[in-house]
This record gives C-alpha cells, sequence and structure tokens, in this order.
C-alpha cells in the first residue's frame, strides 16, 4: 500500500451533489492507501449493504456531464460513461471494510476538514427553487416520456409528489435535485420500489386518499 498521498482531505477540492459533498472512488482510495479496484470489489461484494442516495450517488448522462463541466479541475474522465460518488456515510463504510488503522485515521480527518465543511457561497437547499432551477426538470420530464412513454405532466406530477409537493414551483432547490434524479434513475430503469412507495405516500398525503393503482410511473404509460 502507498504510504504518501498527493492529495489530503484538507486540499480537496469540494464536490457537490444533492446538497453534499462527496468523494471519488479515486479519491477516496488514495487517501485510504488503497487502489480504487479495491473499493469497487468491496462494494460489488457487500451491494446490499450500500444504498443508492444514502452511501453513493451514481451519476451518469447529462448530470455527470453537467458536474465534469462544473469541475474541471476534480479528474473526471471525459470518457467516463457513469461514476459514483461517495457519501459520507458511504467512505465510513469504506473504512470499515479496509479494516486498516490508516483507512480510520484518514477517515476522521475526512469528517473533520471535508464532508462536515460547507463552502458559505452555496444556497442551502431548502431556499425556494426558481424557474431557471427548475428548467432541468423539463428535460427530465422529455426524457421519461420518450424512454418510458410516461406522459408529461404526468412526469410532472410523479416528480412533484416524489418530492411531496403539489407542483414545481413550490419546490425547494434540495427538492429539485432529488426529483431530477428519481427521474434519472426512472429512465435508467433503476428507480427502487421505495421511490414509488415514497411517491403513493406523499399523493395520499396530499390528496388525502391512496392513489390509484399504477397511477405513478409506469411503462408505456401515455395517459
Amino acid at each position: 500500500m502507498a504510504t504518501t498521498h498527493a492529495i489530503t482531505a484538507a486540499t480537496l477540492t469540494p464536490i457537490i451533489w444533492m446538497g453534499e459533498r462527496v468523494i471519488t472512488t479515486e479519491r477516496l482510495a488514495k487517501l485510504y492507501g488503497t487502489e480504487p479496484i479495491n473499493i469497487q470489489v468491496n462494494h460489488s461484494r457487500n451491494a446490499d449493504r450500500f444504498e443508492a442516495g444514502k452511501h453513493y450517488f451514481k451519476l451518469f448522462g447529462d448530470d455527470l456531464k453537467n458536474l465534469r463541466v462544473t469541475l474541471s479541475k476534480s479528474q473526471i474522465s471525459p470518457k467516463a460513461r457513469s461514476m459514483i460518488f461517495w457519501t459520507e456515510r458511504g467512505a465510513m463504510r469504506h473504512a470499515k471494510m479496509l479494516e486498516t488503522d490508516a483507512a480510520w485515521d484518514v477517515f476522521e480527518t475526512l469528517e473533520d476538514c471535508y464532508f462536515r465543511q460547507r463552502a458559505t457561497s452555496l444556497e442551502p437547499a431548502d431556499a425556494p427553487s426558481t424557474v431557471r432551477d427548475r428548467s432541468r426538470l423539463l428535460h427530465r420530464a422529455v426524457d421519461m416520456n420518450a424512454s418510458r412513454g410516461i406522459s408529461i405532466p404526468r412526469a410532472y406530477k410523479a416528480m412533484s409528489r416524489y418530492t411531496g409537493v403539489r407542483s414545481l414551483p413550490h419546490m425547494s432547490k434540495g427538492d429539485v435535485s432529488n426529483a431530477d434524479s428519481f427521474g434519472a434513475r426512472y429512465v435508467a430503469g433503476s428507480a427502487a420500489p421505495g421511490d414509488f412507495t415514497r411517491i403513493e405516500r406523499n399523493t395520499t398525503k396530499l390528496e388525502g386518499e391512496a392513489p390509484q393503482l399504477g397511477l405513478f410511473p409506469v411503462e408505456g404509460d401515455d395517459e
């Protein structure tokens, strides 16, 4: 294992996704003194212990493209079609799996010097969204319609209900990111049962009754 690192937790360029700081597999491996393949293998062998949106985010398509543009110095390969970004909880889980004192020492530094530091220029996730913020959801709704057959109005409603609001203008900035992430998972066919349970629960809360079976979102549903 390597004993020295070209980067440290204190000098990492922040990568912000879904309102929190995340870290790439390559950087996490370098800080932990191991190889990226070891992080990847630990993830694949323990997939049931890692939850998307909690321990990591998998970005692809426009999400990855946009992040690459805004973080030109973060060494996101232009050839990468998808990438995993680890949250604080994901980084802690990997430190446990590596079972080295060095990894734990580095994680404690990551906690203090990276994950729990907040850039003062960032707007809070609960700040009201603007029309410009929500414009990304138009593109996502079109993707949902083109790839999965759900009508655009229903795509909007599904994303709104996913965040627990009646319509897009009621979304906060954090809601927009969450809705867009759900839409991306739906388009990719990787939306979890919990996503749809959340939509149903929020619909019941907002409308006072359980939604009709299959109301959100179904393949081939063109309303």
